[in-house]
């Protein structure tokens, strides 16, 4: 029965040794060894147990130093190692996983810091610190958001702390950062709550420098500035030189036949028709450049549109219906009524040109409330509340590409020189604190929408 026994216990042991290897990515290195080795020493250990003859054999000694090892090892792998390292023993997949994760964290481009309730630093990824130019060594001690922000950031910065402390959702939010070197960065940063048992104890946040991504669409915008000048200076100049040729033509003819014959007043209104034509183009152009003389009233826009394209609607043939829609109770709004005059002109004046046999166009007002999150869907927008102003036509539309350029001056996809239209009703429009925009499909027509402000 002994020798069966021993056997037995080596067979287990077996057993085990092959589960052990197998389960061996779940276990320190050293600690896997030692116990592979325990295992194989007492396996040895009992095959010399099975044929020793007296107790005070060879073998039967030999079997027991065998044990005495094995146990030895046991007490290494098991009991030191849980003493000293009880991580490498007990936790090793919690250890390898914090480990993983730091190292993400370490490496990530992506900045990553923690900040206590009171606005102190914890902890600051290596990405984090670069953003700042700082080392370990500069936040070794105390580090808070007073040295990394001025007063109305860092306010601004305690605030949305303060709305997660108070279980607010907080949207991500630009800060103006001060760099070790006194240069700024700006840093787009999207903060979490930490809750430990239950309790308020950190933000972390996720930081995201864009300086790089501001200079580049600031370049961007200076070169479609340029492009813009440039073509705005050729059409003005097109445009000028055509109705002054008209002007000095008639002049020079006066100057030529003198008193031979006489002048009716058909004549004179050539000569005034290229200056009145002139003095629009430079009316369109201070629009355009936001600029120029505004002369604000109080209007009511119902009463107001009809009467400024009433000359439009006359000239309308039966083909294309002029159709509006306006909302009861409408706010007065603030305005320039000459130049909102021209914006309104000016649109309708495109929808007719769009609608190449028949079609309608529809003219309406409504009262708009535009929050937050609205007003990130329509760039340049304020939240507020508007009086918008919809003209839709069943003309051609147009392409992406002409809707890309529709405010540039004197863009069409057409031909030149015609005029500066809706980049001039894009500065109108820009002057009184508005918003326009323009959306259209070839064959399914246009809409333009303005925003005018409400004021409170």
């Amino acid at each position: 029965f002994k020798i069966v026994s021993e056997y037995v216990i080596c067979t287990i042991l077996l057993a085990g040794l092959v589960h052990l290897r197998r389960r061996r990515a779940h276990f320190d290195g050293v600690v896997f060894h030692m116990l592979a080795v325990s295992i194989v020493l007492t396996i040895i250990a009992e095959l010399m147990f099975t044929f020793y003859i007296s107790v005070f054999g060879i073998s039967n000694l030999v079997g027991h130093y065998f044990k005495l090892a094995s146990f030895w090892l046991i007490y290494k792998a098991i009991i030191e190692t849980g003493l000293q390292r009880p991580y490498a023993l007990l936790f090793r997949d919690l250890a390898q996983s914090e480990k993983r994760y730091r190292d993400l964290v370490e490496t990530m481009p992506t900045g990553i810091c923690e900040i206590d309730p009171h606005g102190r630093f914890t902890y600051i990824n290596p990405a984090g610190l670069e953003m700042g130019g700082y080392t370990e060594a500069d936040i070794a001690g105390e580090f808070h958001l007073g040295m990394v922000l001025d007063a109305a950031e860092k306010d601004k910065a305690q605030r949305r702390i303060a709305a997660l402390l108070k279980g607010d959702a907080v949207e991500s939010t630009e800060y103006h950062l001060l760099r070790k070197d006194g240069a700024r960065a700006d840093i787009i940063v999207n903060a979490t709550p930490v809750y430990r048992d239950g309790r308020f104890t950190a933000v972390q946040a996720n930081l995201t420098d864009v300086t790089e991504l501001h200079r580049l669409q600031k370049s961007l915008q200076q070169a479609r500035k340029m492009e813009s000048v440039a073509i705005l200076a050729g059409g003005m100049a097109h445009e000028i030189n055509n109705a002054l040729m008209g002007v000095s033509g008639k002049i020079e003819l006066f100057q030529l036949e003198g008193s031979k014959r006489v002048w009716s007043d058909a004549d004179y209104a050539d000569v005034l028709g290229g200056c009145d034509r002139i003095a629009e183009l430079i009316k369109h152009l201070l629009a355009y450049s936001r600029g120029g003389r505004y002369r604000s009233e109080v209007i009511d826009m119902a009463a107001f549109i009809p009467e400024a394209i009433s000359k439009i609607a006359i000239q309308l043939g039966p083909e294309i219906r002029l159709a509006y829609r306006f909302a009861p109770d409408l706010p007065k709004v603030t305005v320039d009524p000459i130049q909102l005059a021209m914006v309104v002109s000016a649109i309708v004046e495109n929808a007719v040109e769009a609608i190449e046999d028949a079609g309608r166009i529809e003219i309406d007002l409504e009262s708009k409330e535009i929050d937050g999150a609205q007003a990130k869907q329509m760039p340049g927008m304020q939240p507020g509340r508007y009086l918008r102003l919809r003209v839709r036509d069943t003309g051609r539309g147009m392409d992406q590409e002409a809707l890309r350029n529709i405010f540039e001056p004197f863009y069409t996809s057409k031909f030149q020189g015609r005029g500066l239209g809706m980049a001039a009703v894009y500065g109108i429009i820009k002057n009184h604190n508005g918003w326009v925009g323009v959306d259209s499909k070839p064959g399914l027509g246009t809409t333009v929408e303005i925003y005018v402000p409400v004021e409170a």
